[in-house]
């Protein structure tokens, strides 16, 4: 009997030893400054070498504690505005090797902060580029393509520089502003809004409103109205105001749910929103909203 309940306390401490060696290798036992030091290596595309068995930085962002999560997300995104000041810089100078430095490191950057919002998909292509459990080789931040021609603001044409954040989720339901990314004095900038969301509780068709224009048919019909629903602070303008103020007519409905126009900063953070003038509590859904160089 006394063999037997040896070989059941010998078993239970061997378990809890697997499962403290887990729980260390999940990044509990990370400090801070850890997974920091992680993460700039990465972001440097220099080799590390991470806790085993862990293979990959991402698994083990995905497995750190909320807490450290949430720390986290405010180094990097603070690193994010250093990163874009640095390239906005070097795009001034004209100097291409900076340009394509700053431009790695600001896509590192963002698969980074992606990771730590709970989608790490960019970041693992980055580190499967290399092998595993190491930074993967230069990306560029890939941009969508503009219409023909680009934006006009200022009777100046513009087309889409380096992406500099986004997308960002704006959920229906926040009543505040988010904060989106620190804009220079008078630097020209393209907004990008996309996606749907709903503004009713239990509508009959799901969704309804896109960043301009509310389309559900059991609101308003068959056409279309310009609603403004994305909107932005500092400046502080909706979207949909501000592709009227760039070509001169109002905004026109895409059942792409994509809309974009040339915005200057202030020398502020830019902020948007989901506006909704009767009120957030039956709100769902989320719209996104990224922000370029425009060149």
């Amino acid at each position: 009997m006394k063999v037997n309940e040896m070989a059941a306390y010998a078993f239970l401490f061997a378990m809890l030893v697997a499962v403290l060696s887990i729980s260390s290798v999940q990044g509990k036992d990370l400090t801070q400054s850890d997974y920091e030091e992680y993460i700039s290596n990465f972001i440097g595309a220099a080799s590390y070498q991470l806790p085993e068995p862990v293979s990959t930085l991402s698994s083990l962002i995905m497995s750190s504690p909320d807490l450290t999560k949430g720390a986290l997300k405010n180094w990097a995104y603070n690193n994010m505005l250093s990163t874009t000041r640095n390239l906005m810089d070097a795009d001034q100078s004209g100097n291409k090797e900076q340009i394509d430095h700053y431009n790695d490191q600001l896509d590192r950057w963002q698969a980074v902060y992606s990771c730590l919002n709970g989608d790490c998909t960019h970041m693992q292509q980055l580190e499967g580029s290399a092998g595993t459990g190491q930074a993967g080789g230069q990306q560029e931040a890939a941009a969508p393509a503009t219409a023909a021609g680009g934006l006009v603001a200022d009777k100046t044409r513009y087309q889409k520089g380096a992406l500099l954040i986004g997308p960002i989720s704006i959920p229906a339901e926040w009543t505040e502003p988010q904060d989106i990314i620190f804009l220079d004095q008078g630097r020209p900038y393209i907004v990008v809004g996309e996606g749907t969301c709903s503004l009713w509780d239990s509508p009959p068709e799901p969704d309804g409103v896109d960043c301009c224009f509310v389309y559900a048919k059991w609101r308003i019909g068959d056409v279309p109205q310009v609603w403004g629903q994305l909107e932005l602070v500092d400046p502080s303008i909706h979207l949909s105001e501000l592709i009227e103020r760039n070509t001169g007519k109002p905004a026109e409905y895409n059942s792409s749910h994509v809309y974009e126009a040339v915005a200057f900063g202030e020398g502020k953070m830019l902020k948007a929103r989901v506006y909704d003038g009767g009120g957030y509590s039956d709100n769902h859904g989320e719209l996104k909203i990224s922000v370029y160089q425009a060149i």
